[in-house]
């Protein structure tokens, strides 16, 4: 049975109230123990899918530690809507999260789907603008390479030294 605590809204705001204390293990507190935490469109070289309640707090914990080396701080949420289903169990979040890069602040647009049961997190699936990311942190070069390789004249020089 689902109250107000259990609810696929409530606990979607706990999440988003622990990232923005960056508690990783609240956070990773709130899924099932063979929870899922899903990512379709991460940048290259990320993991898609973490599976399980100790994993996901691994990985948050290296997401966490790689944010603050970087300079990057979530600083809050701006909800536009948060859509409730013919699913009981799941719910769609849009919103933006406020991000500081170094001195810089961004707006970047977010899409959550969640399916809670018992009041835990079953699936998780994270949307993210991750190009508006990369433009932030001035990553575009990076990702332009996962993305596709060295651009054509690094291609044509590495074929002239040989």
């Amino acid at each position: 049975m689902t109250d107000a605590t259990t609810s696929p809204r409530a606990v979607l705001e706990r999440a988003h109230r622990t990232l923005a204390e960056h508690d990783v293990d609240g956070f990773a507190d709130l899924f099932a123990a063979d929870g899922v935490l899903e990512a379709p469109f991460t940048r290259p070289g990320a993991p898609r899918w973490v599976v399980g309640r100790e994993t996901i707090r691994t990985e948050m914990r290296t997401r966490g530690e790689a944010a603050h080396a970087a300079g990057v701080r979530l600083l809050g949420f701006e909800y536009q809507a948060v859509h409730v289903t013919a699913d009981p169990e799941v719910i769609v979040a849009e919103f933006r999260e406020e991000l500081a890069f170094g001195d810089q602040r961004r707006w970047l647009p977010f899409v959550q789907v969640l399916r809670v049961r018992g009041g835990e997190i079953v699936t998780f699936r994270d949307y993210v603008d991750n190009l508006g990311v990369a433009e932030a942190t001035s990553g575009m070069p990076g990702l332009r390479a996962a993305l596709m390789g060295p651009p054509s004249h690094e291609i044509e020089n590495r074929s002239a030294a040989r």
